[in-house]
C-alpha cells in the first residue's frame, strides 16, 4: 500500500484509489485520455478566444484613436471657420400683416391678425462687408373674411413657418451705432388650420416664396454681445382654396408682413 501511495498519479485520482481490478484499470487509462484529451481542446479554445478578444480590443482602441484625431481636426477646422463671424440673436419680433385679398366670388377681404413671439437668427460674416443672416419663428395667425355680404367670417387659425435669408450689407463699422441694409428670399408654410364652426368646412394654403428686404443696426454691448434692432419687409402671397357650405371658393391673399425684431446678440 505504502509503494501504491507513492506511486498515486493521475490515473489513480482519476479512478478513485490505488489498485483494482485490471479491467478498471484499463478503463480509468482511457477516462484519463479522454480527460487529457478534452482539456487540450479547452485549452485551445480559451487561447483562440483570449486572442480573438485581444485583437478586437487592439482593433478598437485603433479606431478610437482615429476618429478622436478626426474629431480633434474637425473641432479646430470648426472653429477656425466660426470665430468671430458666427453670431446668434435671441429676441421678440412683430409681425404686421399688410393684408389684402381677392376671395372669389364672394369679393370680400381678409383681416389677419398681428402677432407678437420668439425668435432666433444667426448671422455668418462673409468679411467686413457683408454676411448672410438666417431668421425663423412659428407665427399663428386668426384670418377672418370681412365685408362679405353676411359680415365678418372667420376662415381659420393657421400657423405660419417662415424661414427668411438675407444678404446683408454693413458699413459705418467703426460707429457706435452700425447700420446694414440686406435683400433676400422668403419661403412661408403654412400647416395647423383650426376652422371654427361656420360654413367654412377646409381651407388649405400653398407654400408662398417671395423676396424680403431689411434695414437695421448692431449696437455693441460688450466683447462679444451686442443688441441688434431690424426692420424688414416680406412678399407672403399664398393662394388659398376654402371649402364651404355653398361650394369651394379660391383666394388669393396678400399677407406681405412688416417683420420687427429687436434681440440680443452673442458673437462666437
Amino acid at each position: 500500500m505504502a509503494k501504491c501511495g507513492r506511486r498515486r498519479n493521475f490515473q489513480s485520482s482519476v479512478f478513485g484509489a490505488c489498485g483494482g481490478t485490471p479491467r478498471d484499470q484499463s478503463w480509468a487509462i482511457r477516462n484519463s485520455a479522454n480527460v487529457l484529451k478534452e482539456l487540450r481542446v479547452l485549452s485551445g479554445r480559451g487561447q483562440k478566444l483570449a486572442a480573438a478578444v485581444k485583437g478586437n480590443v487592439m482593433r478598437m482602441m485603433r479606431y478610437a484613436a482615429f476618429a478622436a484625431a478626426l474629431f480633434g481636426m474637425c473641432g479646430a477646422a470648426q472653429a477656425d471657420v466660426f470665430r468671430d463671424k458666427l453670431s446668434v440673436t435671441v429676441g421678440v419680433m412683430g409681425v404686421l400683416p399688410y393684408e389684402s385679398a381677392s376671395i372669389r366670388p364672394i369679393g370680400a377681404t381678409v383681416d389677419i391678425s398681428d402677432e407678437y413671439l420668439p425668435a432666433v437668427n444667426l448671422d455668418y460674416k462673409i468679411n467686413e462687408a457683408f454676411s448672410v443672416e438666417a431668421i425663423c419663428c412659428v407665427a399663428p395667425h386668426r384670418v377672418q373674411a370681412v365685408r362679405t355680404a353676411v359680415g365678418t367670417v372667420d376662415l381659420a387659425k393657421v400657423t405660419l413657418f417662415p424661414p427668411t435669408v438675407t444678404l446683408k450689407y454693413h458699413f459705418l463699422n467703426d460707429a457706435p451705432v452700425k447700420p446694414y441694409v440686406g435683400a433676400g428670399i422668403n419661403v412661408t408654410a403654412f400647416f395647423n388650420e383650426k376652422l371654427p364652426a361656420g360654413p367654412v368646412t377646409g381651407a388649405d394654403y400653398e407654400t408662398s416664396v417671395g423676396g424680403a428686404l431689411q434695414i437695421g443696426a448692431d449696437i455693441p454691448m460688450g466683447a462679444k454681445t451686442f443688441l441688434n434692432l431690424d426692420v424688414r419687409k416680406v412678399w407672403v402671397e399664398p393662394k388659398v382654396k376654402l371649402t364651404t357650405a355653398l361650394g369651394p371658393v379660391d383666394a388669393e391673399v396678400k399677407i406681405n408682413p412688416i417683420v420687427v425684431f429687436v434681440g440680443l446678440g452673442w458673437k462666437f
